[in-house]
């Protein structure tokens, strides 16, 4: 039991509201419980109730124990002089300054704190899996479809800043962006850097000679750096002696690429082709991506495949047992656009003011099978379930900021497992 806990109760109101009276037995009608204050001063501010005849506005402070108030030294804080309501789980002593004070023991439904004991903290994956049963669907599709934007909506700050720094560039924005996911996680940080120290300008003007771009991107990535015996590697050697000196690029080094324990068609090396051919075959590829209403026709303009060369390659020089190519699969391209495309056109119209892009990106969504891994499978295997890619987002989203970090006093679901048989659960906001 902590104030956590009746921070929540207080906030959706999880307890009995009729019939309130203080512990000097003035009546109390809540009008408005307030706004949650997480910075200095009262819990609560703006909060409105009825006591006897007399409304009153002002700030609610909550406490486990009434005698909190003197030990936090509230008395002497000025910034609780407006605090009109003191509420407590249990009150064992008078205050000072006479502050009305509300103990809610008596008011606690038994059956939200037995819910309470079973959710909190504890050593099961999913700390609610026990009482999701409890839940409408309905309610748990609303969290999820929360828990999707929320998600989208923390993009959008990563995108934002690439936004300002590039001085409202948007294609270079959108490179970037596609860089960074073309490394797929574990590559990523390196992806980025290397579209970060190549601009998307420098590229565009090479866009019609494929060699010239894989030039460009092996050699920034610093994959040109040792002699060769293959023709192929040395012919893009050549082409970047001369292209590095004409831009004055300097390469952000092999040492960051990452090549253990990853799918040999995952390997930068494999990818970089691949993102060339894109470059390559995709003029003003943001604009095509706005202008698009299709998810068909995005996965069509994303399966880019690499060079001949890598058919019987995964690294140069080192000759594999097949010879297969190396063309973008449907699974990595779904994850691109559910973690490119979607995000920058969320951002788009988010920072544009233009619902229709964020409709749009949303509408995408609802249109791509959902992922399935590791952590779908968990939560499908507790009760959730997964329609669709905005689902699976949620999921993904709700197990990484809520599930795993015991937040479940913050979380929808979580509040509506508090709620007990008598009492009136207001939807969580």
């Amino acid at each position: 039991m902590n104030e956590d806990l009746l921070h929540t109760l207080w906030k959706h109101s999880l307890f009995a509201t009729h019939d309130l009276r203080t512990t000097q037995g003035e009546p109390i009608k809540i009008i408005r419980v307030g706004d949650h204050n997480f910075n200095a001063g009262p819990d609560f501010l703006n909060a409105q109730m009825l006591m006897g005849e007399v409304r009153w506005a002002g700030s609610v402070e909550i406490h486990w124990k009434t005698s909190h108030w003197d030990l936090h030294g509230h008395s002497e804080d000025t910034a609780y002089e407006n605090v009109i309501l003191h509420v407590v789980y249990e009150h064992d002593s008078d205050i000072h300054n006479h502050i009305p004070v509300l103990a809610l023991k008596d008011y606690i439904a038994d059956a939200t704190l037995d819910r309470y004991k079973k959710l909190k903290p504890n050593n099961k994956t999913i700390p609610c899996q026990d009482q999701i049963n409890l839940i409408e669907p309905f309610h748990i599709s609303a969290w999820l479809e929360r828990m999707t934007i929320e998600k989208l909506e923390q993009k959008v700050i990563l995108i934002e800043e690439k936004f300002r720094a590039s001085k409202g560039n948007w294609r270079e924005v959108f490179y970037q962006y596609l860089g960074r996911n073309f490394g797929f996680k574990v590559n990523a940080d390196a992806f980025e850097r290397l579209t970060e120290t190549l601009p998307q300008n420098i590229l565009a003007k090479h866009r019609k000679n494929l060699l010239q771009l894989e030039a460009l991107l092996y050699g920034q990535a610093g994959m040109l750096e040792t002699d060769f015996i293959d023709i192929y590697p040395n012919v893009l050697k050549n082409e970047w002696s001369f292209l590095r000196k004409k831009y004055q690029l300097s390469p952000i080094g092999i040492n960051r690429w990452k090549f253990l324990r990853m799918r040999p068609d995952n390997f930068p090396s494999i990818r970089i082709s691949q993102f060339a051919k894109l470059s390559h075959h995709s003029d003003h590829l943001f604009s095509r991506v706005l202008d698009t209403d299709s998810v068909k026709t995005l996965e069509s303009l994303f399966q880019s495949e690499a060079s001949p060369y890598w058919d019987s390659h995964y690294t140069f020089e080192h000759e594999s047992k097949k010879s297969v190519p190396k063309r973008m699969g449907s699974a990595s391209v779904q994850i691109l656009l559910i973690n490119t495309v979607i995000p920058m056109l969320y951002a788009y119209g988010m920072l544009r003011g233009d619902q229709k892009f964020k409709d749009k990106a949303l509408d995408f969504l609802m249109q791509i099978k959902p992922e399935h891994n590791s952590i779908t499978a968990l939560m499908g295997g507790v009760g959730f379930t997964k329609k669709n890619a905005f689902d699976s987002q949620g999921l993904l989203h709700l197990k990484k900021e809520y599930c795993d970090k015991k937040r479940c006093l913050n979380c929808g679901i979580g509040i509506k497992i508090l709620q007990s048989p008598n009492v009136n659960l207001k939807i969580a906001e």
